[in-house]
């Protein structure tokens, strides 16, 4: 980009899980959508799983409780086998 705008930042947005939205293709008649886009449904509802499991991650490891909340976890795994 012109003028160092890349470099600096400028004209870039973060976008964490709580920012995007769900875009939907529109359909057309006599179009055959391939790859990604033929799936999105499946992927948006595998994607948001995936998401709130990592929040909970995040919070674990990074959340004023940090890191008892992961010790506590991981002193929890053999229960209940």
């Amino acid at each position: 980009m012109a003028g160092g705008d890349a470099d600096q930042g400028q004209g870039q947005v973060e976008a964490g899980a709580e920012l995007l939205g769900v875009v939907v293709l529109a359909q057309l008649g006599g179009v055959t959508l391939i790859g990604d886009a033929a799936r999105e449904a499946e992927m948006f509802a595998r994607s948001a799983a995936e998401a709130a499991d990592a929040a909970e991650l995040h919070e674990l490891m990074l959340g004023p409780s940090a890191p008892h909340g992961l010790i506590a976890l991981f002193e929890g795994a053999g229960e209940g086998c």
